[in-house]
Order: structure tokens, then C-alpha cells, then sequence
């Protein structure tokens, strides 16, 4: 009887630690809206560095980011002339918050964000 509570105390610690560590994290959202792929697609924030080789004209792109400290969030990007492009957008977030930001690549290459952000 022992063992079956300690191996059911185990599993339900296990399964709050892992539900703590999904819900941790910011979901960046990347909408292409140029006439053109745009190809070197980069996150930039405190801790880290995400890549996206491409993403298509109309296209989407999204990936989780864990920030270790204070950050903001810094996106580049070639279009497909050539032209290379790095705005940082008006976001805070550390690393004990979760939500989701959605950056819009406008067709003349500027950026247009949003975001739900919470502790």
C-alpha cells in the first residue's frame, strides 16, 4: 500500500512540474505579409536566439521562447531582394511570464505587433 501511494505522490508531482513547464514561455507568432519569401528569418532576446530559415509570402512561423532574464524582442529578416531588416519591438517580458506575442511583417517591411502577456 505504501508503495503504490509513494509511486502516486511521484506521478502527480511529475505531472504538476511538467504542466508548470508548459505553460512557461512565450509563443512568437511571425506573419509574412510581403509579396516575397522572406528568408533568414531571427529572434533576438535576453538568453537566446531562434532561426527561421524561411518564411513564404502569406506564410506563417511560429516557435516558443524561454527568456532567462529582463527582454524585449528584437526580429530581423532578409526580404527576397536582399534587403535585410531588424526592428525591436515595443514588448517587456522575463523569464517567469507566459504568453504569446504576434509580430506582422507589413508589406513595406515594417512591423506591427501585439501581445497577451502575463505573469
Amino acid at each position: 500500500m505504501k508503495k503504490i501511494f509513494t509511486v502516486l505522490v511521484f506521478g502527480a508531482v511529475l505531472v504538476l512540474l511538467l504542466t508548470f513547464r508548459a505553460t512557461k514561455g512565450i509563443r512568437v507568432i511571425i506573419e509574412n505579409e510581403m509579396a516575397s519569401e522572406i528568408r533568414d528569418v531571427e529572434l533576438e532576446y535576453t538568453g537566446g536566439r531562434f532561426s527561421l530559415k524561411s518564411i513564404p509570402a502569406g506564410g506563417k512561423g511560429s516557435t516558443k521562447i524561454l527568456p532567462s532574464g529582463d527582454s524585449s524582442l528584437t526580429v530581423s529578416f532578409d526580404d527576397g531582394s536582399g534587403n535585410k531588416y531588424r526592428q525591436t519591438i515595443g514588448v517587456y517580458f522575463d523569464g517567469n511570464m507566459h504568453g504569446k506575442v504576434r509580430v506582422q511583417i507589413l508589406p513595406d517591411g515594417t512591423l506591427n505587433s501585439s501581445s497577451d502577456i502575463r505573469i
